[in-house]
């Protein structure tokens, strides 16, 4: 965890919103 706040907090953004939208739609 010694990355850079910006990048950590981006990708962790990223990859919610990614496994949120796959959860709610599992079509893919």
């Amino acid at each position: 965890m010694a990355k850079p706040s910006t990048r950590s907090v981006k990708v962790s953004k990223d990859g919610v919103q990614l496994n949120s939208r796959t959860i709610k739609d599992p079509a893919i």
